[in-house]
């Protein structure tokens, strides 16, 4: 029996979004759910206790995922590399802004462990939406590694990596600066 490659969602906070993804940039319907936070798993747990034993739900960091070589599908983050995981809450000043002194690491390494964890031809799909990051530095970073860029769209056509992004864009649900990636592992 041929296992199918899994879905990973890293640092979902306690909103999973993995499953808003279009069905072409999914590899199966199992989902392994990875987050820091221990109370955010356990509030995921909760929410998702219809997926009758499907997904997984794992405190972890997203770089170093708990897989085998090649396991991976399709590997998503939302707003990972905005302030949601590159910076603290302490990085927060009084005014709103972010202090870029107190900036936590997301792994030097993570385009080369997310690399590893992916089946050839498996996908990295990036939403970054609350506080995006400078794109071209992330691109750079993946195709570094050998990822081809695939998709890539800008403010309210972020959300075409989506099922349902008709209706996002006009509910006005995405930024102006945000954006969507997709990479590939070449196969």
């Amino acid at each position: 029996m041929v296992e199918e490659p899994l879905n990973i969602e890293v640092g979902p906070r306690t909103v999973p979004t993995i499953k808003l993804l279009r069905k072409n940039l999914l590899s199966g319907e199992k989902v392994i759910f990875i987050d820091k936070n221990q109370g955010s798993v356990r509030e995921l747990k909760k929410i998702n206790e219809t997926t009758k034993g499907k997904d997984s739900f794992l405190v972890g960091d997203g770089s170093k995922l708990p897989v085998r070589d090649g396991a991976a599908g399709t590997i998503f983050v939302k707003d990972y590399f905005g302030c949601h995981n590159k910076f603290s809450m302490e990085s927060m000043k009084d005014d709103g802004t972010l202090d870029s002194d107190k900036r936590e690491d997301v792994g030097e390494n993570i385009h080369q462990e997310w690399y590893r964890a992916l089946a050839p031809g498996g996908r990295v799909v990036i939403l970054e939406n609350a506080t995006p990051p400078d794109i071209n530095e992330l691109i750079d970073d993946f195709t570094k590694q050998g990822f081809i860029l695939k998709e890539k769209y800008h403010g309210p056509d972020s959300a075409n990596v989506l099922e349902e992004a008709d209706e996002l864009k006009k509910r006005g649900a995405f930024l102006k600066g945000g954006y969507s990636l997709v990479f590939e592992k070449p196969r």
